[in-house]
Formats: C-alpha cells, structure tokens, sequence
C-alpha cells in the first residue's frame, strides 16, 4: 500500500476517538435548554461549528447546521484518504446526500417554502458534500434552488442522471401532487448505481458488500412495511422500488404475499422481529427501519473497524459520522417538539461496546 495513504488511514483511525460515547448521547438526552446543549458540544469537538453559525443562526436551525456541518468536515477528512478507485466509490456511496438534499429542495418547492424555510436542512452549506465528492457543484445546488417549481428542479437535474430518473415519474405528480413516486424512483437510482460501482471498483471487499447488501434489504423492508399501511396500494409501485441487490431478492420479495407488518417479521434480514415488536408497541413506521439499523450497525461497524487499514476504515469513519449526525437530529428534533426522552431513547441507535 501506498505510504502515502497508509499515513492517511492512520489518521483516521485516531479521528475515530472524537466520537461521541453511548454515555454523551444519555447525557445530551437529559440536558433540558438550548444553551447546555451546546455548552456540552461545545467541550466535545464541536466548537469550531458552534463558533462559526452561532452568530447568523437562532435555534433549533443553529442546531441543524452545526452538526450538518461537522458530518462534512469528517467527509472531507474521509475523502482525503482515497485513492481513485475508492473516491469513485465513495462518492456513489455519498451521493445520499445528494439524494436527500434533492427531496428537501422538492418538498419545498411543491409547498412553496422561502429558501430561509429549508436552507439550513441541506448538505451543501460553505463545505458542500456533493462539491467535495465531485457529484452536485454548489453552483447548481443554488441553481437548483432558485428553480420555480419541481418541474424546472427536475430539468436542471438531467445531466446528473437524477433528473433523467425523475422524469419518469413526473406526469404522476403533476396528475395527483404526490412525491412519493419521485423519492421512491431516487432512492432505487441511488442503490442501483452504488452497486454498479462498487462491482467496478471494490468487488473483493467482502465486508463492504455484505454491508451494502444488508442496507438494501432495510431499503426494501421499509418499502414493504410502507405499502403495508399505505391505503394506495398500487402493485407495480412495487415493482419499480424494490432493488433487487439484497439477500433477498426482489423476486422473493414480489412473490411473497405481505400483508400486515407481523407478516414481515418471517423475513431473515436482522433485527426485523425485534422491529416488528417495536412497531407493534409505538405504532411508529420509523421504529422499523431504526431496529433494523441497529442490528446492521452493530453487525458490521466491529468488522470494519478491526480490518486491515484501508478502505474499511475510511467506510467506518464515515458510517460513524452519519450515525452521529442521525442521532443528534433526532434529539434535537425530539427536544424540539416536546416529545420527551423516552420516545427519544427508543430512535437513538446505540451501538454496543462503542463499536
């Protein structure tokens, strides 16, 4: 290996100690004002961010960029350890934010939100992910938003492959006013191209894929737990969403006949019977998906983690970083709208020895 990025991994590796513990997050959980929030981040490793936004920005959207902020930073970090083949990579795997930065943009849009409404909830703010991975440029991120309506958003997005996907389906919104279909069709994109080049470059990395895979398989479990409780039940809406790179395949899961959340709990994807469980007590769609999550993190995080330096340990900082950011949102959001530390504790996903 390359000296040059076997010192860059290193660096990785010691980067890995400013994450924050199970226990910060039960502390953070129980603080109860703005000011000791950021008083507690303050004296992690988030100064910098706290400093930078604290005099342009008023809560809760202060909170929002501080930690949308400090996720790129780690990015930019990961980024810089990368050959060619592992940016490439890489950047399919972080075009996430690319995808979420999209949905936010449409959503506003077909809502007719002022750009101050949303603009702290994008990936894009003074260190841009999709400027750093060489996807999105933060020219056309502004571009994107001073767009008139969802139908110029997809325009402008056709040279980036997105636009040419969402095209499909945007006679179905401009007909019913629904985005359901135009997130669906992202989210199949997304999975489709990251494994097109991950087959390209990264094929012999075994915990890496098994990884991905696993991340397909909650993809279309939360697909199928949505179809389940949707009252618009429309067969071939399955059909184009379901992406057939998991262990089960998209045939499997086609002809299998779901019809109730219990029904899924027979699918052998972890977690999936613990988050049926959950589901059942809160009722809470979003219960699903962060069961599973939690099963998949605890699952592959150690393996990454203990793998020979290279390209696991650039997939681990980065994984960590996102569970980071996920958990802090949802405190924040759960403090914000008063919905008390329980239901807080239970959509924390924790991971075991601090993996």
């Amino acid at each position: 290996m390359d000296a040059t990025y076997l010192g860059k991994y290193g660096q990785l590796s010691c980067l890995n100690t400013e994450f924050l513990k199970n226990s910060d997050i039960d502390s953070l959980i129980n603080l109860s004002t703005d000011k000791e929030f950021l008083n507690y981040l303050e004296n992690k490793s988030y100064k910098l961010e706290i400093q930078k936004f604290s005099n342009s920005y008023v809560m809760p959207d202060l909170y929002t960029m501080i930690i949308n902020y400090h996720m790129v930073k780690h990015i930019k970090d990961a980024l810089q350890s990368l050959p060619y083949g592992g940016k490439t990579f890489i950047t399919a795997y972080l075009n996430r934010f690319d995808i979420e930065n999209i949905k936010v943009i449409l959503s506003s849009k077909s809502l007719n939100y002022k750009v101050d409404h949303f603009e702290p909830f994008l990936m894009i703010n003074d260190m841009p992910v999709g400027y750093i991975t060489g996807s999105i440029p933060e020219e056309e991120y502004k571009a994107l938003i001073e767009q008139p309506d969802v139908e110029g958003i997809v325009n402008s997005l056709a040279e980036y492959g997105y636009g040419v996907a969402l095209m499909e389906k945007l006679e179905e919104f401009r007909n019913e006013g629904n985005m359901v279909g135009m997130f669906n069709t992202l989210d199949s994109y997304y999975y489709t191209r990251l494994f097109e080049q991950f087959n390209m470059y990264l094929g012999s990395q075994i915990s890496i894929r098994n990884y991905l895979k696993s991340l397909v398989d909650i993809h279309n479990v939360s697909l199928l737990a949505k179809h389940i409780v949707s009252s618009n039940k429309d067969e071939g809406d399955l059909e184009d969403y379901i992406v057939d790179y998991g262990n089960i395949s998209k045939q499997e899961l086609l002809n299998s006949k779901f019809d109730t959340i219990g029904s899924l709990a027979g699918l052998n994807v972890p977690g999936l019977s613990k988050a049926v469980e959950m589901y059942t007590k809160s009722g809470l769609l979003g219960s699903i998906e962060t069961e599973m999550k939690y099963a998949l993190y605890n699952e592959y995080l150690p393996k990454l983690k203990m793998s020979n330096i290279g390209m696991n340990t650039v997939m681990y900082y980065i994984i960590r970083s996102e569970i980071e950011r996920d958990n802090l949102r949802v405190i924040m959001l759960g403090k914000y709208y008063d919905m008390g530390n329980e239901f807080i504790s239970s959509n924390i996903i924790k991971l075991s020895n601090e993996a």
